[in-house]
């Protein structure tokens, strides 16, 4: 995994795509791939980050798109997009019932 986001984010991509790698890291893999997460940020190139990490996305991302069933269910902030996706997979955590889609929590 160190070597396979070490080669990713050293040819310098125009796209560079994430897929849950910092799950498996220990906190000092997941600080240096936050940094040179960073780096990508401050060259204004895009990120494709896909995590079950709230936190992450939140620190992370500055647009969340959350599917459903294989189509858009939200486009926008990333808090309001965890908010969202935590009231979906967790309904008994908050003592709601379970919807059916994200569509149903939207107003």
């Amino acid at each position: 995994i160190r070597l396979a986001f070490a080669v990713a984010t050293e040819i310098d991509p125009d796209v560079l795509v994430i897929d849950e790698i910092l799950a498996v890291g220990d906190v000092s893999f997941q600080h240096q791939c936050f940094d040179r997460l960073n780096q990508f940020r401050k060259q204004n190139k895009t990120i494709l980050f896909v995590s079950h990490s709230p936190t992450q996305v939140v620190d992370l991302c500055d647009r969340v798109v959350l599917m459903d069933r294989g189509e858009v269910a939200f486009d926008g902030d990333p808090a309001r997009g965890v908010e969202l996706y935590g009231a979906q997979v967790a309904p008994a955590a908050i003592a709601a019932p379970v919807p059916e889609t994200v569509s149903d929590l939207l107003p």
